[in-house]
């Protein structure tokens, strides 16, 4: 639902850790902007980021103080104070990641350890993690997670899961055990083994997992219906069919 007054180049919709508030992003005239909003739609939006380029909102950190978002194919953190969550105030945009290659949809793990993301550094978009400490990555330590292409990382609130989606959009599954201080990932699996649905093709996340990691909801292509397999055509036809109902029904 776009508010009265807003556009409707509302997009990437983020939850803050209450349940209660949401930051987007939006275009308005020749900025991009990052808003935040409560989920019941009450008040007004509070702009917490207006840039030339395109701004994209990923994830919260669980505590409330980082946002992650996408600009221009780098990945920055933007420090936020909602010691009043209505009137949220945003502090200076710190890096976190720019390289060469294009990285997008950022994600903090429950903890606030790891930051989940996308990087086409191999020639094709593969999912990374990589450490989070205090706003800033280190200049090592990053992990890759997908094998043969992956996007969109979705951590699992209910266990040491991580869940993406593939090229040929499908979701998988990653175990991963964390030693010494280390990010160890398990080899992906498919999140269902008989999956009959596909992930639409247009771009963006296309999934999300429950809190208690048990349910998957996607936005899936329509069904397709089967056509009805061929074979040979039988036609019965009934001859003298009411003098048949005559003889079986007695009449009066």
């Amino acid at each position: 639902m776009v508010a009265p007054g807003r556009s409707a180049g509302i997009r990437h919709p983020v939850w803050a850790p209450d349940s209660q508030h949401i930051a987007h992003g939006d275009r308005e005239g020749g900025s991009y902007v990052i808003d935040w909003v409560r989920a019941d739609g009450a008040g007004a939006p509070q702009r917490l980021l207006e840039s030339t380029s395109s701004v994209v909102p990923w994830s919260i950190s669980s505590d409330g103080k980082r946002l992650a978002y996408s600009e221009g194919g780098d990945l920055w953190m933007l420090p936020l104070e909602l010691s009043d969550p209505d009137h949220p105030h945003a502090g200076k945009p710190e890096i976190f990641l720019a390289t060469p290659a294009d990285e997008s949809s950022p994600a903090f793990s429950p903890d606030g350890r790891w930051v989940a993301y996308s990087s086409n550094e191999l020639g094709r978009l593969e999912v990374f993690v990589r450490p989070f400490v205090g706003g800033a990555a280190p200049g090592a330590g990053k992990t890759r997670v997908s094998i043969s292409g992956g996007e969109n990382a979705v951590w699992s609130h209910a266990g040491r899961q991580l869940s993406y989606q593939t090229r040929d959009r499908q979701v998988m599954v990653v175990d991963y055990d964390v030693a010494a201080g280390s990010f160890q990932p398990k080899r992906p699996r498919p999140w269902a083994e008989h999956a009959t649905r596909t992930l639409k093709a247009e771009g963006g996340p296309k999934f999300d997992l429950s809190p208690d990691g048990k349910r998957l909801l996607i936005l899936a292509e329509p069904e397709r219906v089967e056509e009805t397999a061929k074979g040979n055509l039988h036609v019965t036809m009934l001859i003298h069919w009411f003098d048949e109902v005559r003889q079986r029904i007695p009449t009066r």
